[in-house]
């Protein structure tokens, strides 16, 4: 992979030793986000198949693993992803007009005798 895939990580300024591996000082830790989306681990097999009913057909052990890998996209704390809330309102504008679109919204408004709507 190349270096555009790999996100903001954590620079070691010192040896170390986390998880069990050698972490040589002035080294930077990143994670490959395409990467972490595709576990066979976490995804199963299918993982490069786009299958959104998959997050509804998990509960409960297996659906945690998938949560985590999914926050790792957006980010956390400092490192959030400024389109975070502009991407919800776009999800949630797409779902209006969905929800719109197959079940229209009719409220009668009275004028007088006349029913409008």
């Amino acid at each position: 992979m190349g270096e555009t895939m790999i996100t903001v990580g954590k620079r070691f300024s010192f040896d170390s030793n986390h998880w069990g591996v050698f972490v040589p000082g002035g080294i930077d830790i990143g994670q490959c986000a395409w990467g972490v989306q595709r576990s066979k681990k976490v995804f199963g097999e299918v993982r490069n198949i786009i299958r959104p009913e998959r997050w509804l057909e998990v509960k409960g052990e297996k659906l945690a693993p998938m949560e985590r890998s999914l926050g790792l996209v957006w980010g956390y704390g400092k490192y959030l992803c400024l389109g975070t809330n502009i991407a919800w309102v776009k999800l949630n504008n797409a779902f209006f007009e969905v929800c719109n679109l197959h079940f229209p919204l009719r409220v009668p408004c009275v004028f007088g005798d006349e029913v409008a709507n």
